[in-house]
């Protein structure tokens, strides 16, 4: 595979030595919030349904190349555990379900009940998720060397957050970071994530250490299975 505006992730695993995947490309379709109108109930529904599939798409992915090709970031498993699709969001409150009324006033049963339902299967599906990442040996472990390099690249690009005040979480910087390094000693790396504040960070560093150019590739995630190569430029 050569490099394409867009591509499946299929391809990325055949093109790539390592691949990692940030939260927000993993759990990116589903909000915590419960909805407050008849539209956003609606919203909500099919959005949880592209949730669910993308959770088992991941899912099969990792069983397939997790812990060989495919990995997160400790960091980056930390917040697929602690996220609030951990926490069981199932029931709409009672002062919100009074909103979701059709035009003669009904609450609507059946769409709360397909609500809350998927809401409780994300819940699931994403503990099977953490657990298949777990089981695969799919988080990023650095060795005592690039852990060395880490800890040099971290200090020296602290510049990111500080001065140029890119929003990166901790995590953020860390899995990025980590990113970095791999490149360097194991091979072409590929980096999926649709935060803008590690895509920022990410154009920097290449753009300051040119060795990286072609050895730390970003993508995008826009819908299932396309994925979208960013330019540094």
């Amino acid at each position: 595979m050569t490099r394409v505006f867009k591509n499946k992730l299929s391809n990325l695993m055949n093109f790539y030595d390592v691949v990692v995947v940030d939260t927000c490309s993993i759990q990116g379709y589903f909000g915590n919030s419960h909805p407050s109108t008849l539209n956003g109930l609606n919203e909500k529904i099919e959005a949880s349904g592209e949730f669910l599939r993308s959770l088992s798409y991941w899912k099969s992915f990792f069983e397939e190349y997790g812990g060989r090709k495919l990995f997160v970031s400790e960091g980056i498993l930390d917040e697929l555990k602690i996220g609030h699709l951990n926490k069981p969001y199932f029931k709409i409150p009672k002062r919100k379900k009074n909103t979701l009324r059709d035009k003669k006033g009904f609450l609507i049963e059946s769409s709360l009940r397909q609500y809350e339902g998927m809401a409780k299967s994300s819940w699931r599906r994403t503990k099977d998720l953490v657990s298949t990442i777990e089981n695969r040996g799919a988080i990023l472990k650095l060795n005592e060397i690039e852990r060395g390099v880490h800890s040099e690249l971290y200090i020296e690009n602290e510049f990111l957050r500080e001065i140029l005040k890119i929003p990166l979480s901790p995590e953020d910087y860390d899995f990025l970071i980590s990113g970095v390094v791999i490149s360097q000693t194991r091979g072409k790396t590929g980096i999926i994530s649709n935060d803008c504040g590690i895509n920022l960070a990410w154009r920097k560093i290449v753009t300051k250490y040119p060795v990286l150019n072609c050895k730390l590739d970003f993508y995008f995630r826009e819908k299932v299975d396309l994925f979208k190569f960013k330019s540094v430029f």
